[in-house]
């Protein structure tokens, strides 16, 4: 997996990949804010928070991105063992119940897991991608990011660069929830924040209340 992940990932994603590190992400954010401070257009650093993404992602998911990347019947066979091996029960008095088994979540600790979380988040950035080519998200003007919508992923980390327009914002978090709705991804929009750049504060607070998250500042973990 490692050997292939590069092929298979965007650019932008950065976490658990070989060759790839938060170095090279800071340095694109560094580029990022100093082009935009600069040239007075109003923007916006999107941060989202995931709940407990490597346990909420559905292997069903995982499983048909594989298939869509061109891996083998017999590997995907092999993933979709290894995803279902995991089993859990209740304690009842101290007495454990009847197990089931896990239909969602990677196991954390095996190192097979963040690659297959990379494969599934990076998911966000060609479902963005795809609504900026049909215009129903708006591209920050900037030769910065390529070919693609500007999205920083690190491990369970996302920023998004949007201009500072309401409709955007609204028609991002209506993609954002149907994402969530297929991928289990789930987005906490009330631990989101948004860092505003070259807005006032009246309408930094009009986007954040369009979006349903809070206003952050620079620097953010």
């Amino acid at each position: 997996m490692q050997s292939v992940i590069l092929q298979l990932v965007h650019t932008n994603q950065y976490g658990f990949i070989k060759g790839r590190t938060i170095q090279d992400c800071l340095a694109w954010a560094f580029q990022f804010l100093h082009l935009y401070h600069h040239s007075k257009k109003e923007v916006i650093i999107l941060k989202l928070d995931f709940e407990k993404a490597f346990d909420k992602l559905e292997h069903e998911v995982i499983l048909q991105i594989l298939k869509y990347k061109g891996f083998s019947s017999r590997w995907i066979s092999w993933i979709q063992n290894i995803l279902g091996s995991g089993t859990s029960s209740v304690l009842l008095n101290g007495i454990p119940r009847k197990g089931f088994e896990y239909k969602r979540g990677v196991k954390q600790g095996d190192p097979l897991s963040p690659l297959l979380f990379v494969l599934a988040a990076d998911l966000l950035q060609s479902v963005v991608n795809k609504a900026w080519q049909l215009d129903i998200l708006k591209h920050p003007p900037s030769d910065t990011f390529g070919g693609d919508f500007p999205i920083v992923h690190y491990v369970d980390d996302t920023l998004l660069i949007l201009p500072g327009d309401a409709r955007t914002l609204f028609n991002l978090k209506c993609l954002l929830r149907s994402f969530s709705d297929s991928s289990g991804l789930h987005v906490n929009f009330g631990k989101s924040f948004l860092v505003p750049i070259n807005l006032t504060d009246e309408k930094a607070i009009h986007l954040a209340r369009t979006f349903g998250c809070s206003i952050g500042t620079m620097p953010f973990t």
